[in-house]
């Protein structure tokens, strides 16, 4: 349905007079907008019932009315390509329309009259009935199953392998886990595999509201005992089915089992002996299956199994390429698979094309590039590339266009030719040119580069009045008083990143004089810009209603700062620098009831001793990391040995990470200054035990500290070994799945293809 909605504006856009179509060709429009508005209501009755009830002549009508919905958005792109393009040719458009409507029109008419021709009369079918899905999971071909049989073997082990004695002995095993991860199917085949082992076995199904009498009637009859007698209660039943079995050896498998009171009432009907029966339950709740006993956590599908599963699901165990290149619209490629894909002409209507951690800049060539004229989407990041192709003004169309870590060091005029570009990322130190300022529909600008040639063109920046996230790279400190004019006049910015690059530290204080929209949601300064004082404009926090995350470097920062701060309704992340050398006076800084009502993640650095939270004070904290300046702070414990931080009054606060800044002190005072966290931890109510280690200023070890729930004490050096590992990790997770060549097919193929081929990890 996504297409229709697309599409009924487009067919809308071209009745305008700017096209200037023919009558007929108005006519085939207008008939074409009716009819698909009819199918689009249609499609949204067919897609709220459920798939498995729906009937087969919808489903085939459904994929029809999306097929032809395709061919008429292609048909209609292509038609405002020819005519606003770089080279329009309209009056062929205007030819190509007239016939296409034409075809469009009768295969419209077609697809209404074939449902027509064939529907069957409902009082002539009888109601279907709905089957439980569990149990075409009872009857899979084993050859149909995926990843089962390492679960099924070790399942096998447990109930089966044993001496003599345990033979005997009766066992209970409990399989959990949540729906749909394939309990049902487990169950069925440890069933198959061991069945013949047992004189007696059953396996019922349960589900939420069972019917005893009947479930406990199943079981009977499965283990070789049939009652006919309707009038039997659930007690005559049980009873029945303990005398049956007393002294048999016999294999039970109760499957779905939603709580404990059924448990309980089927698990009477099962006498305890010396026959060595086995019982199996699956469940989705954790507390069946621990008080069922042997509870097997269900592990999901490994990452090899997942991708074999999906290829049979989706390509029905092959690995063919999409019937038609001409129809894919969507194309994701993986490093190692670039020189698989296609020349980029055979993609006649691509809209997604996305080459992100493609090597470029040797082999694969970007020739045809300029081909793509439905293109909406670029990636092109981490590909390496040092320039686009020129062919590139031809993306009439395209709307975002990510050039970040590549080596463009200019950006192409070329690029500010693209009049419908929304998003344009590079790199920070990319040279932006300046006719940038004519993409008058940009929303997303990321890095703008300021430098000392560039400063003079700011006040173009204003003409960019649809801008939401703007990030700019400071290469200069002359540029104050000229960029807090034209910030002002883009009052639809929610998300405004400042970053100096190189060494030497900016002067943000010039933006005191600019105003932030309303919509400012994000407000980050970051790498060594800092305000001289609190901007003054945020003492007003009902003009920022959403003002969410505040990372700011502030040189001073008065007890009133902080409490304008606490006002700001919305504020959920605050990440505040201050330098501790301009505080003064040793000072503590106290946040009072009600402030930062919102506020969950709080990062503050450069106080030489933490701030005090009064009760009823950001009662949301759930983190909170803080310096501690060790050499200045000397003194500071009570009389208890601890400090007063008042954590004990947020209740949601779940880790505190303390960064410890020796600054020279002597090892007793970092001592001292160890036992003074230890004294907040064990006050905090969340008293969970947890380890982590303390670090001094260089990044040594010190000892190892045993500290309460989710508190982690550490310094410097261990903040840069945390993003260190982080980036490994990402590293290790973008390299987990081994080589294939597959698609993903959504809406009957024309979504995408995506080309694969990765190292598996071992």
């Amino acid at each position: 349905m996504e297409v229709l909605t697309r599409l009924l504006p487009k067919l809308a856009e071209l009745l305008v007079g700017e096209y200037n179509l023919q009558k007929e060709v108005k006519g085939g429009i207008k008939f074409l907008q009716v009819e698909l508005e009819h199918m689009k209501a249609a499609l949204e009755k067919i897609s709220s019932t459920p798939a498995d009830q729906l009937d087969k002549q919808d489903k085939i009508w459904a994929r029809d009315v999306r097929e032809l919905s395709y061919d008429i958005e292609d048909m209609v792109d292509t038609f405002m390509v020819r005519c606003k393009g770089r080279n329009p040719d309209k009056q062929h458009g205007f030819k190509k329309i007239a016939t296409d409507i034409r075809d469009i029109k009768s295969r419209v008419e077609e697809v209404g009259k074939r449902r027509d021709r064939y529907k069957l009369s409902t009082n002539d079918i009888p109601k279907p009935v709905r089957i439980d899905p569990r149990l075409l999971s009872q009857y899979k071909n084993a050859t149909e199953l995926v990843g089962i049989d390492e679960a099924r073997d070790e399942l096998i082990r447990i109930l089966i392998e044993g001496n003599e004695v345990s033979m005997k002995q009766g066992k209970i095993m409990s399989i959990v886990g949540f729906g749909g991860l394939g309990k049902t199917t487990l169950a069925h085949a440890v069933y198959e595999k061991i069945s013949a082992q047992f004189e007696c076995r059953a396996f019922v199904s349960v589900s939420q509201t069972p019917d005893m009498r009947k479930l406990l009637k199943h079981i009977l009859y499965d283990v070789g005992r049939n009652i006919r007698d309707e009038t039997l209660d659930e007690r005559w039943l049980i009873n029945e089915l303990r005398q049956f079995l007393h002294e048999k050896r016999y294999l039970i498998v109760v499957d779905d089992i939603w709580d404990i009171p059924v448990w309980e009432t089927i698990r009477c009907a099962f006498p305890h002996n010396n026959s060595g029966y086995r019982i199996i339950a699956t469940t989705r709740n954790v507390k069946v299956a621990e008080h069922a006993g042997g509870a097997y956590n269900m592990k999901p599908l490994s990452p090899h199994n997942s991708r074999i599963l999906l290829n049979r699901r989706v390509h029905h165990d092959s690995t063919s390429d999409v019937r038609s290149m001409a129809q894919v619209r969507s194309v994701v490629v993986f490093s190692p698979a670039i020189n698989q894909i296609p020349t980029f002409h055979s993609f006649k209507v691509l809209r997604v094309l996305d080459l992100q951690d493609c090597n470029l800049s040797q082999g694969y060539s970007l020739k045809y590039l300029g081909s793509l004229f439905h293109l909406r989407y670029l990636n092109l990041r981490s590909t390496w590339i040092d320039q686009l192709p020129e062919e590139v003004e031809n993306l009439q169309f395209l709307e975002s266009l990510d050039l970040e870590y590549t080596n463009i060091a200019h950006l192409s005029l070329n690029v500010a030719r693209l009049k419908h570009l929304l998003r344009l990322s590079v790199n920070s130190y990319t040279i932006v040119p300046n006719g940038t300022w004519s993409l008058r529909f940009l929303e997303e600008l990321s890095w703008l580069r300021i430098d000392d040639q560039s400063k003079d063109h700011m006040e173009e920046l204003g003409l960019l009045t649809e801008l939401r996230v703007l990030r700019i790279a400071l290469f200069t400190n002359k540029w104050n008083e000229k960029l807090a004019k034209p910030l002002s006049k883009l009052q639809k910015i929610h998300s405004l990143y400042f970053e100096k690059v190189h060494d030497s530290e900016r002067n943000v204080g010039g933006l005191d004089a600019w105003v932030a929209p309303r919509h400012v949601r994000y407000l980050e300064t970051q790498y060594g810009c800092w305000f001289s004082r609190l901007p003054a404009w945020m003492d007003n926090p009902s003009h920022l209603l959403d003002l969410s995350v505040l990372d700011i470097a502030v040189r001073e920062l008065q007890q009133e700062d902080l409490e304008i701060l606490g006002r700001l309704p919305a504020l959920r992340c605050l990440d505040l620098e201050l330098d501790h050398e301009k505080l003064g006076i040793l000072r503590r800084f106290v946040v009072g009831s009600g402030l930062f009502p919102c506020l969950v993640y709080c990062w503050l650095f450069g106080l030489i001793v933490p701030m005090v939270f009064q009760n009823g004070a950001a009662q949301r904290l759930t983190r909170f990391d803080f310096d501690f300046h060790v050499w200045e702070a000397r003194g500071i414990a009570g009389s208890d040995g601890g400090f007063d931080l008042g954590l004990e009054n947020l209740p949601s606060l779940q880790k505190v990470n303390v960064r410890f800044q020796s600054g020279g002190a002597s090892e007793e005072d970092l001592e001292e200054a160890k036992a003074a966290v230890r004294k907040v931890a064990e006050i905090h109510p969340n008293d969970s035990d947890s380890e982590s280690w303390i670090d001094d200023d260089a990044g040594t070890k010190l000892d190892l500290l045993k500290v309460e729930d989710k508190f982690e004490l550490w310094t410097i050096g261990e903040m840069w070994r945390r993003s260190t590992d982080l980036e490994l990790m990402l590293q290790e997770f973008k390299t987990a799945a081994d080589g294939s060549m597959y698609r993903i097919v959504g809406d009957q193929g024309r979504l995408g293809l995506r080309l694969g081929l990765r190292e598996q990890i071992t």
